[in-house]
């Protein structure tokens, strides 16, 4: 019996060194986008990479809102031997969770839950308002005053306002002279003709 004890002990020993070999050797998930429990804006694909290679045969990913629909586009693919990811749609702010299964090189087949969640994208600050309402016009800048509209058209209105009364009084002065002398010549030739001297002048008291 004693000579038994150290072949029991060794085998032990193997079986524990062979099962922790083959522990380490097993293909596991060692990165993720979305990572586990993040919040993040709404994500256009959900990738998974892993330690090794996976099969194509039995693989996929489900993304879940809250009411469980699957909001993944199509089918899982591999842009990598290690990385298995999938189209989503766009998503609502909320919960979600990416439910995943893979298959080993060696055949044996792994799944896991990835949740997450989607927050809204920041909106843009709008600018403050009148902020591009700048003057244009470089009288609206001047620090000058300027005249009013009605002034100006004052202004450019012919000077003939103030002549005009001055030119009637021209008129009417010399068309009184006019008469007058009209009137002069006609006295002047109704008084008699002296027949002596041939000149004209006013009668006198009889």
């Amino acid at each position: 019996m004693k000579s038994r004890r150290p072949l029991v002990v060794l085998l032990g020993i193997a079986a524990l060194i062979g099962w922790g070999t083959s522990a380490a050797a097993h293909t596991a998930l060692v990165s993720s986008s979305p990572t586990p429990g993040a919040a993040v804006e709404s994500p256009a694909v959900v990738s998974l990479t892993f330690n090794k290679p996976l099969l194509a045969i039995g693989a996929g990913i489900s993304v879940l809102d809250a009411e469980g629909v699957d909001r993944a586009v199509g089918a899982a693919y591999f842009p990598e031997p290690t990385t298995i990811q999938v189209d989503v749609l766009p998503l609502a702010p909320g919960a979600y969770a990416a439910l995943w299964r893979v298959v080993a090189d060696d055949g044996h087949p792994i799944e896991g839950t990835l949740p997450f969640a989607v927050v809204a994208a920041p909106s843009p600050t709008p600018s403050a308002p009148g902020q591009s309402a700048a003057p244009s016009s470089t009288l609206a800048s001047s620090p000058y005053p300027t005249a009013s509209a009605a002034t100006v058209a004052a202004a450019t209105v012919p000077a003939t306002g103030a002549a005009e009364p001055k030119g009637r009084v021209l008129v009417t002065i010399a068309a009184t002279l006019a008469a007058i002398a009209l009137i002069a010549v006609a006295v002047f030739f109704s008084l008699p003709k002296d027949a002596a001297t041939g000149s004209r002048r006013a009668r006198g008291p009889k």
